[in-house]
């Protein structure tokens, strides 16, 4: 788990400091390919998901910093991935995507979002990371669920 989460905190740590640097001025968009839904696009997302409290950086921070320790405190839960250790991969994505896109919002006081398809919000790595992550939490769980 230590090993995934590390890499996917290096990784989106790395984009951002890379389309910080490549995709200014700030809100215009680059397309991947031309004609592509596929565009790079610099957004400061000041608040969670969505944009959700933003403009109250200081109790977004505590709800983030909050979340990522309630996370890692149950994802090393002994006899939780002992038991489960297909949750392992999952387990790095979610905890290491929630570190990125935290140390971002605690270093910057916004989280750098830069990955535009079509019509979804714009997104990191690190948020990428936490959805696949919860994606794969939660298919062998229905799956050995509809089993009965």
């Amino acid at each position: 788990m230590w090993f995934v989460c590390f890499v996917t905190f290096v990784i989106d740590t790395l984009t951002k400091q890379f389309a910080w640097r490549q995709f200014t001025p700030h809100g215009m968009s680059y397309p991947f390919k031309e004609g592509s839904d596929f565009n790079f696009v610099i957004v400061k997302n000041e608040g969670l998901m969505l944009g959700f409290l933003s403009g109250n950086q200081a109790f977004v921070v505590f709800v983030m910093a909050f979340a990522v320790y309630s996370l890692y405190n149950f994802l090393t839960e002994e006899k939780f991935l002992s038991k489960k250790t297909y949750l392992i991969l999952p387990a790095g994505l979610i905890l290491g995507g929630a570190l990125g896109n935290l140390v971002d919002r605690m270093t910057r006081g916004f989280v750098i979002d830069f990955i535009s398809i079509g019509d979804w919000p714009v997104f990191n790595i690190a948020d990428a990371a936490v959805v696949t992550g919860i994606i794969l939490m939660i298919i062998p769980e229905s799956l050995r669920n509809n089993r009965g």
